[in-house]
């Protein structure tokens, strides 16, 4: 861990400069507010300095990953008759919603942020663990963390890209607030106000929205939304239409983790950076079948839900009840795979917390690196540390603000 200072500058409340100011601007934007959502992270005292090593590392990881989703979903697109294309659809359509199944190959058209998932191991070698291509959950949180550190980056971030397609659309551009994402909703005013203060607007919509409140420019047409009406069925039909512009395309599809199974079959420069992962079958509930297949592939392994939102329904190998839970996934082995599991790099970080109290590193935390990638260029990078390996965003995290 690189600091950005070499000792902590302090003020008049004790806080470190970097840190006051963060705590500060994330109480004020509602994210340690109760009545809102429980999101009792921590802020690290120093940033996340990223390295020219990490960052070459970084940057090629993007132009594999983007090559590899492009040329798959051009080949989904494009090839409607192939029989062997229209056998992937059916696996890739596993726990999609049905309304979403046509229209996510209606036409090429690659998200303009993709988030993707890393983790680095002992020999600061990053791995890709999930690539999450039409998700807008994370961006106001990374915005946030890393705005006050903009002076010494040389990313574009996330809210360069969303003002040059904002520009396109004059003032018309809407972010819809699923009633499955409120606890998302204080991110999503973060981007409208850092949006707002630099003269473009982004108008939040919480679910439900009617058809008089729909533009012709979404952010995205959101899986999650479940009111029982037919705003989405219109707004879907609008972007079969060639009527509605989404900024991350209706296509859940690039999300699934069968998809980057199916990209890493096609690319062998992304199976170079991405741990095995292999679909299961009923006979994986036999233990002595699994015995035989860690003994060939070795002994750490991670199960994983091939849809799923955030850490459920995630399992180590090493955790107590695991055969009970490779066990019951199964009974549905068509929505679970397995990937080998990384032995992530341990690292040590101060911390503050939303009491304004600063804690000395006393633990090890295991990182996951959540990179944000536009047409493959690097954009945007978020830090997220936790003592367990099931880092994601848990609320006793560690963020990290982030520079380059």
């Amino acid at each position: 861990m690189q600091r950005l200072f070499k000792e902590v500058t302090e003020l008049e409340g004790g806080l470190p400069d970097l840190g006051f100011a963060l705590c500060q601007k994330v109480k004020k934007s509602g994210y340690w507010d109760p009545r809102v959502e429980d999101h009792s992270f921590r802020i690290a005292l120093n940033p996340y300095i990223v390295s020219s090593r990490e960052f070459n590392q970084l940057e090629q990881i993007g132009s594999i990953v983007y090559k590899a989703y492009n040329n798959l979903d051009n080949e989904l697109s494009m090839q409607a008759s192939n029989q062997e294309i229209i056998r992937l659809k059916s696996l890739l359509n596993t726990g999609i919603d049905r309304r979403f199944r046509n229209v996510q190959y209606l036409r090429p058209q690659m998200p303009r942020i993709m988030k993707v998932d890393l983790v680095k191991d002992a020999d600061d070698r990053f791995w890709v663990v999930e690539v999450d291509s039409v998700s807008k959950h994370g961006w106001g949180l990374t915005v946030l963390m890393n705005k006050e550190l903009a002076d010494h980056d040389k990313l574009r971030g996330i809210c360069s890209v969303l003002i040059d397609w904002i520009n396109g659309h004059k003032n018309e551009s809407t972010l819809i607030s699923a009633s499955h994402e409120h606890f998302y909703l204080p991110e999503f005013k973060i981007l409208q106000e850092t949006l707002g203060r630099n003269g473009y607007f982004l108008r939040v919509k919480e679910e439900p929205i009617l058809a008089p409140e729909i533009t012709k420019a979404v952010i995205d047409i959101p899986s999650l939304y479940r009111s029982e009406s037919k705003e989405l069925e219109l707004m879907l039909e609008a972007y079969r239409n060639g009527e509605m512009d989404c900024f991350l395309p209706p296509k859940p599809y690039l999300s699934s983790k069968l998809t980057l199974l199916a990209a890493m079959e096609r690319s062998a420069s992304l199976r170079e950076k991405v741990p095995a992962m292999k679909r299961i079958n009923k006979q994986f509930a036999s233990e002595d079948y699994w015995d035989k297949f860690t003994q060939e592939n070795g002994a750490d392994h991670v199960l994983k839900r091939v849809v799923s939102s955030g850490s459920r329904e995630i399992a180590f190998s090493y955790d107590k009840g695991w055969f009970t839970r490779l066990e019951k996934a199964c009974n549905n082995p068509g929505n679970y795979l397995l990937q080998e599991a990384i032995n992530s790099k341990e690292e040590t970080f101060d911390w503050i917390d939303q009491d304004g109290a600063i804690r000395l590193a006393d633990e090890n935390y295991h990182c996951r690196y959540t990179a944000y990638y536009s047409d493959g260029e690097l954009i945007d990078l978020r830090v997220i540390a936790n003592q367990s390996m099931i880092v994601h965003g848990a609320v006793d995290s560690i963020q990290l603000p982030t520079t380059v």
